[in-house]
């Protein structure tokens, strides 16, 4: 464990890379850890202008999940959005450890 605590984790990712990130999960659970949102059993709901108030209700608790964390986890990729508000999210609330894991680009 990091530090010799239990952790909270809150790990970020596209929707359709919920593989990824549900073995990602799996190890911060099977560490000890705990999670402090598991976005990966929504359903999908886009577009999300005709699911108002499940969109908001996940947002929130995305917010959430990612404010309340010890540790973030990004599995980064090329065209994800919304991972990246919760990465914002977490550099806003000096979250104490962020990982950021994909392919380095250089065109940025």
């Amino acid at each position: 464990m990091l530090s010799g605590k239990i952790m909270k984790f809150y790990v970020a990712g596209r929707f359709h890379h919920q593989d990824q990130v549900t073995t990602v999960m799996d190890r911060v659970r099977d560490a000890g850890h705990q999670l402090t949102a598991d976005w990966t059993e929504h359903d999908p709901i886009k577009p999300y202008k005709d699911n108002p108030d499940t969109s908001r209700a996940y947002a929130k608790e995305d917010v959430n999940g990612a404010k309340e964390a010890d540790v973030f986890i990004l599995i980064a990729n090329e065209t994800g959005r919304g991972s990246h508000a919760e990465l914002g999210v977490a550099l806003a609330t000096n979250t104490e450890h962020i990982y950021v894991i994909g392919d380095k680009r250089h065109d940025c």
